[in-house]
């Protein structure tokens, strides 16, 4: 997570409890008010149900 601001501020970060050696060759896709990521294995969908 970013604090808004003109100086680069990391206040947390989130994991998508995937294994350690996942890797996430794609970029997020935005769509219908979710964000969607792919790994090498899986499509995570990050969104309210």
């Amino acid at each position: 997570m970013l604090k808004p601001g003109d100086q680069l501020e990391i206040v947390g970060h989130n994991t998508l409890g995937a294994e350690v050696d996942e890797m996430f060759r794609a970029s997020l896709v935005p769509a219908e008010g979710r964000i969607y990521a792919r790994s090498l294995s899986m499509l995570y969908c990050i969104g309210a149900k």
